[in-house]
């Protein structure tokens, strides 16, 4: 119930409000979704002088920015719960670890503490008498320093909207970058105008597939660093790296958005230049595809 992608949802409008913040400085957006059917959806994104405009129409994708790159903030939108975007758990591959009761808003609640992947710990809250989902919360990975999690995502307030039942507050935090998003109208459309929908003259064009196929490099050991000491000189924050990655899975470019730290986040960059992505597929046709990607480095404050 909570996937908004199925093909049997009725249309409908989403706008959201968000605070993005990185480090001490914050700045608000507005995210809005035009949801007609899964392969025909408009999503725009706006914050301050910054634009995008996405289209996904059958097998294409049109992208349409006033940045020379895809942002950080519209990235980590993108890995929140939103369409077209499939939540990346599985509830068929989890098993519960520990049950325990709870109250919230003066409502019993039955909360399940799962595992996924044996990286990340995956909460579930249930009101005790309808059994409906209240609230979810995932935790990956930790500072060794500070115990804290590197990346949180919070789902709350959740509402029922024909088929699914969906949270009106977001929240994901990833090291030192933060989305708070509230959702603040949807409501269901019986017809669209004839120009929402329409691929967008200026914009790129990619193809484009709601559930590629991904096939992931073959003998190639995972990336690991070791997560520095934070210290009175020196603060723990996520380098974020844009990529445009070829059909054959060679990142075409490679761009920093933000300055490189330590050494070690400078030789990643530099590897990650030549190193073999997944190859997506759609129809068993490969195609290209851009991403942004996180290390967490350690920076002068």
């Amino acid at each position: 119930m909570s996937t908004l992608e199925p093909a049997d949802i009725s249309p409908y409008h989403l706008v959201a409000t968000f605070r993005y913040s990185w480090q001490d400085k914050s700045l608000d957006g507005t995210y809005e979704v035009l949801w007609a059917a899964p392969d025909r959806v408009r999503i725009g994104f706006r914050m301050g002088s910054i634009s995008e405009t996405e289209i996904l129409l059958a097998d294409k994708k049109y992208v349409e920015r006033n940045t020379p790159t895809m942002t950080v903030p519209m990235a980590i939108l993108e890995l929140l719960p939103f369409p077209p975007h499939a939540w990346p758990f599985e509830l068929s591959k989890t098993s519960v670890e520990k049950p325990r009761l709870a109250e919230s808003n003066g409502k019993r609640e039955v909360c399940a503490k799962s595992r996924n992947a044996g990286w990340s710990d995956w909460e579930f809250c249930f009101d005790a008498a309808s059994s409906e989902l209240t609230s979810q919360q995932v935790r990956s990975g930790s500072n060794g320093q500070s115990g804290q999690s590197l990346i949180s995502t919070d789902l709350t307030d959740y509402v029922t909207f024909g088929k699914i039942r969906y949270p009106r507050h977001l929240q994901k935090r990833m090291g030192m970058y933060s989305m708070d998003v509230t959702i603040e109208k949807w409501e269901p459309v019986q017809k669209f105008s004839d120009d929402v929908f329409v691929p967008l003259p200026d914009g790129r064009v990619w193809d484009w597939c709601l559930k590629p196929d991904v096939k992931l490099p073959k003998d190639q050991k995972p990336v690991f660093f070791p997560v520095p000491v934070v210290d009175k000189t020196h603060v723990l924050t996520p380098v974020a790296i844009y990529e445009i990655v070829g059909s054959d899975g060679i990142p075409e470019r490679v761009t920093p958005l933000a300055e490189l730290g330590d050494e070690g986040s400078k030789e990643f960059f530099g590897t990650e230049r030549h190193r073999q992505a997944a190859i997506r597929s759609c129809g068993g046709r490969p195609i290209s595809y851009e991403r942004i990607i996180w290390i967490e480095a350690l920076v002068k404050r």
